[in-house]
């Protein structure tokens, strides 16, 4: 998590830390982005460790993305 809140993703970007209603810490990341593409790669880079949950555009297609590469496993 201290990797992750340290990234400069965008000179616009808010960066909130906190934990949720089970205790879990997670980390907000608030920026503008005309395109998803490198933040879904950026996204699957953190495996379980990093899960999108708006807009809900991006989480369809981090979603999609991971069922694809699941899929493609013999």
């Amino acid at each position: 998590m201290r990797i992750v809140s340290t990234q400069t993703w965008h000179p616009a970007q808010k960066i909130t830390t906190g934990k949720d209603e089970n205790g879990s810490e997670y980390i907000e990341f608030v920026f503008p982005a005309a395109d998803y593409t490198e933040l879904i790669s950026k996204l699957l880079s953190f495996g379980s460790n990093a899960r999108p949950v708006s807009p809900p555009e991006l989480v369809k297609l981090w979603k999609q993305e991971i069922k694809s590469l699941y899929n493609s496993i013999d």
